[in-house]
């Protein structure tokens, strides 16, 4: 299940382990882990820890953190 997006970057949640996901791009979910981060065509990192997940996604992306609901002026990110 996807969590986050940005450009070819993206966060999953490992709820289908093992399966393949056939969209524009084929997405391979790992047999392990909860979570696992995919770029460019490949898994970049998998890992239990979504905090450890989120600073891989950050640091791939380019993205300097999370939206703070309540805080976040959504109408600057679209």
């Amino acid at each position: 299940m996807l969590i986050r997006r940005n450009g070819k970057v993206r966060l999953y949640l490992n709820a289908t382990p093992g399966a393949t996901r056939k969209d524009s791009e084929s997405v391979e979910y790992p047999k392990s882990k909860k979570y696992f981060v995919w770029s460019d065509g490949e898994v970049v990192k998998r890992t239990d820890s979504l905090k450890t997940a989120e600073e891989t996604f950050s640091s791939e992306s380019g993205v300097d953190g999370r939206m703070k609901i309540g805080k976040t002026n959504v109408k600057e990110l679209v």
